[in-house]
């Protein structure tokens, strides 16, 4: 079976508005083996004709048979084993790869059909010894003469033992000497296989051809013939390896050190965003769980009953409040534990002023509460009868420390049943304690125990309204069985948890209360879904910034490996001609893009608990929230080490995609193009 068969052949070309054919319906049978030569004026179409046995071109018309097989319409994998295994191609620049030895680069088709290195070395050594080469295995291509260097391209053609050699203009660029060297190398290939080549130099051609193929007005005829009947068969094996590509890798990743320390920047800002909007979300969490105990009034709430009243014309509604039936609230409560007690706040207002050490003060809010938090007192210790001030009220009045004397009156004046009652109520305390409050929307305040208040009132009595009733009344008593709308009554209870616990399931009553009329409040808790609301409208932002930055990523990534690709396109061409893959090729760019990726994200992983020390350090000092930003390495939603492991499988699959989108060019790699010599 002959080699090659052309049947009908033509191959069209578009310049411009203008289509022509070179050659057309082109019908030739080439021998199993010889120097067949082919020739004609410039643009006749001699390349053209070399590349379509190469498979680099598909013909518009007609079929190039090899072997009695269709090259045309061989599958992608089919066409790169058919360039690896079946034939050798020389270039008349040599087509050689610069910095690597003529040892490295005759390696190349050994390894890509997965060669093992002994099996190289020997075959290798081989083909060096058979044509006296073996000097010059070990140099760099780069210090080599033209014709040295041509000589090493033809033993790299020969590596896999094709059945064919393409050699386009072979001694284009070399002098008499050398050329000769070359042809008489190509001549003793010739005579166990076929050796197609194209030239100009028709001295060469008449001494060294065996058949010659000319071509002229779009024909191509046979000028000379011999027959030959040597036959031989190759076994083509599909095995491959691509440990060859390490060294691409390798080189690649030096050469383009500036435009990796760019792209590895870019993955570090992007990965590092991302660690931040994790750590900022178990932080922020974590933070605001804790936050929401770091307040002496998480543990008070106020209860109060609330109509609304829709206003004609208008988008507005009225607000109706009252102190519910006591009953009611317990009905709410349930089995819960929480305290209900009255509301003084209509005797002693929260803010007012006071004297401290005997000097008059500015106004300040008292708080009372039922509950305190020992493990948030910074300075000092809280007792019965004692004042607490939180930091906020320190910077407020940097005069005040522990041990100082407060003092307030509240004048009351009450009028109930035709009788008016008038008096103080004094309160004296010794400042015990400082604690330490989570300060988001937090205030200066002083604490005092609820119970001191509430033995106020029930000392505190009121004569004329006694007198009015014919029973002795207190405040506490009054307050009690005042009704609801009764503004003495402040309009509300207190509710006063006896621990967390108690605390949390008033929250969860206050979140089941739709349909109901009851409403239930607290300062610390107000404060603490506000921080909520605030953190999650932040963490959207932080998100969409995100984002952002891994379009930029994805973008810098794919521009380097786009770059980095554009400016080796030759050295791409070279290893598809060689018969790579072109996933292998691929991946040589793929493999140093997912390195540069997976370096960034280690070196972000190194980094991050260290600027999450400097912002939680910035994030203390200025707005007392120091843990907002975790670093939940050791567990991310409740898996042990997920985040780490989460990052690098992103950093991969990012540098991957990126990457491969960025060379899908591949698919239309214009090879016989990019290989034509200058």
């Amino acid at each position: 079976m002959s080699c090659f068969v052309l049947h009908s052949l033509g191959k069209k070309f578009t310049e411009g508005k203008r289509s022509f054919f070179p050659f057309r319906k082109v019908n030739l049978t080439f021998p199993d083996s010889g120097l067949v030569s082919i020739r004609g004026k410039s643009g006749s179409g001699k390349s053209t004709l070399l590349n379509l046995l190469a498979g680099f071109l598909r013909p518009d018309e007609g079929r190039v048979l090899f072997k009695g097989k269709d090259i045309t319409k061989l599958k992608a994998s089919e066409l790169e084993d058919y360039r690896l295994y079946s034939i050798g191609m020389v270039y008349q620049h040599y087509n050689l790869l610069e910095g690597m030895t003529a040892y490295e680069n005759i390696a190349l088709p050994l390894e890509m059909a997965g060669k093992s290195k002994q099996e190289c070395n020997k075959r290798i050594h081989s083909l060096a010894a058979s044509f006296h080469m073996e000097h010059l295995l070990d140099k760099k291509i780069d210090k080599d003469s033209g014709g040295e260097k041509q000589r090493i391209a033809i033993l790299r053609a020969l590596a896999n033992n094709p059945e064919v050699i393409l050699a386009d203009e072979p001694t284009g660029a070399l002098d008499a000497a050398n050329s000769k060297l070359v042809m008489e190398m190509l001549k003793e290939i010739s005579k166990d296989r076929l050796v197609v080549m194209v030239s100009h130099n028709e001295s060469l051609i008449a001494e060294y051809s065996d058949e010659v193929f000319e071509i002229s007005g779009g024909v191509i005829n046979k000028r000379k013939e011999e027959t030959k009947t040597h036959t031989r068969t190759t076994r083509i094996l599909k095995k491959r390896r691509d440990g060859w590509l390490q060294l691409f890798t390798k080189k690649h990743l030096w050469q383009d050190s500036f435009l990796n320390l760019f792209s590895f920047l870019a993955c570090l800002v992007g990965f590092l965003s991302l660690l931040f909007s994790a750590g900022f979300q178990v932080g922020s969490k974590k933070g605001g769980e804790e936050a929401r105990w770091a307040n002496y009034e998480a543990y008070t709430f106020n209860v109060s009953e609330k109509t609304y009243q829709e206003v004609d014309g208008s988008p507005l509604r009225l607000v109706h409040s009252k102190r519910p039936d006591i009953e009611e609230v317990r009905n709410l409560l349930g089995e819960s534990k929480v305290t209900i007690a009255n509301d003084y706040s209509f005797f002693v207002p929260d803010s007012h002023a006071f004297f401290l050490n005997g000097k008059a003060m500015e106004a300040a809010t008292f708080r009372p509460i039922s509950h305190h938090d020992d493990s948030l007192i910074k300075e000092g210790s809280y007792s019965y009868g004692s004042l607490i001030a939180n930091e906020e009220m320190i910077r407020e009045f940097p005069s005040l420390k522990v041990g100082d004397e407060v003092r307030f009156d509240i004048p009351f004046s009450l009028s109930r049943y035709g009788k008016k009652d008038e008096g103080n109520i004094s309160f004296a305390f010794i400042l015990s304690g400082i604690v330490k409050e989570f300060s988001f929307l937090n205030s200066p305040r002083f604490y005092y125990d609820y119970q001191l208040l509430a033995s106020k009132m029930k000392e505190t009595k009121l004569e004329n309204i006694s007198e009015a009733l014919e029973v002795e009344t207190t405040i506490e008593s009054l307050v009690s069985s005042l009704p609801g709308e009764d503004a003495a009554t402040n309009y509300s209870y207190f509710l006063f948890a006896g621990d967390k616990e108690e605390a949390l399931s008033i929250e969860d009553i206050r979140k089941k209360q739709d349909e109901s009329s009851l409403s239930i409040e607290g300062d610390a808790l107000a404060s603490y879904e506000a921080y909520s609301s605030l953190m999650n409208a932040f963490l959207l932002s932080l998100l969409l910034f995100v984002g952002i930055a891994f379009l930029g990523v994805f973008f810098i990534v794919a521009l380097s490996s786009y770059s980095s690709f554009a400016k080796r396109r030759k050295e791409a061409a070279i290893l598809l001609a060689l018969g790579a893959r072109k996933r292998s090729v691929r991946n040589i760019y793929v493999q140093e893009s997912m390195l540069v990726g997976a370096l960034s994200s280690v070196a972000s992983l190194s980094l991050f608990p260290l600027v999450t020390k400097f912002v939680n350090g910035y994030l203390e000092k200025t707005f007392s929230m120091g843990s907002l930003i975790a670093t939940p390495y050791q567990s991310f939603l409740g898996v042990p080490y997920l985040l780490p492991m989460l990052l690098l499988l992103f950093a991969l699959l990012t540098s991957f995609a990126s990457t491969s989108i960025a060379l899908s060019i591949l698919r239309k790699f214009p090879l016989a193009t990019v290989l034509r010599d200058e």
